[in-house]
């Protein structure tokens, strides 16, 4: 593999590069741990003295990888839900105080948009992802300090920590199916969505992180879910069999 200027980031000469292998009916690239990739047709034909040897570009699959990377590390923006991060605003708008929406806003454009200007520049995108992780956190800090001493109450924090608990398992047994599976595409998307909700399904209840109690009240809220009533309930009554008394 070499550099060629500064514009053709890769290029793969196959079959002699390890680690990769290429199709050469389909011209599709095989790196293990991620999707193939269609390369196209092959830039150059060397003659060797066993034959030939095609070099292909490989650019788009060094992009495909690094977007890979990304989008799992982007996740980690929802992290912050179960403290807080999803209501918090709704709360706070909903007792009528908007000007405390409004100074979390400030303050997280306040960290958000230096931060933004210090990291981006340096590492790109991955700068853009630490500032979008970090500066919601400001607003976050500061509405959970607001309504800690005006309402008198605060997260729970040991339910959140069962919850964090449960969807850690259930991502944890989702991906290793899916990496013993060998599956990719839609595939890995259909199964693994499905195995980590039954997985999620049952972690929670389990866990504790909702008790029988909190089960009725959302069956109570998703009578008037419409269409959704029915699978909601259905899911609904299976965790109520496996959650622990009120």
């Amino acid at each position: 593999m070499q550099k060629v200027g500064s514009t053709v980031p890769y290029l793969l000469m196959e079959p002699s590069y390890p680690g990769f292998s290429l199709d050469p009916v389909s011209a599709t690239l095989l790196l293990p741990g991620h999707p193939s990739l269609k390369v196209g047709k092959p830039l150059l034909r060397l003659p060797v003295e066993s034959g030939v040897v095609d070099v292909f570009s490989v650019a788009e699959h060094r992009i495909a990888i690094q977007s890979h990377i990304f989008m799992r590390c982007y996740l980690l923006i929802f992290m912050f839900e179960g403290v807080g991060g999803l209501s918090l605003g709704n709360l706070v708008v909903g007792v009528g105080e908007t000007r405390v929406a409004l100074v979390a806003n400030l303050l997280t454009v306040l960290v958000g948009a230096p931060l933004s200007l210090i990291l981006i520049p340096q590492h790109g995108i991955w700068g853009l992802l630490a500032a979008l992780v970090v500066a919601p956190r400001a607003g976050v800090i500061f509405m959970l300090w607001w309504v800690k001493k005006s309402l008198g109450f605060s997260v729970d924090w040991g339910a959140s920590l069962r919850l964090y608990s449960a969807g850690s398992v259930a991502f944890l047994l989702t991906s290793g199916a899916l990496m013993i599976s060998g599956n990719t595409g839609w595939t890995a998307i259909l199964l693994g969505g499905g195995l980590f909700f039954a997985a999620y399904v049952i972690a929670v209840p389990v866990s504790g992180a909702l008790r029988k109690r909190d089960i009725e009240d959302l069956v109570a809220i998703s009578d008037v879910s419409g269409p959704l009533r029915l699978p909601l309930r259905t899911v609904l009554s299976i965790m109520a069999k496996l959650s622990r008394p009120r």
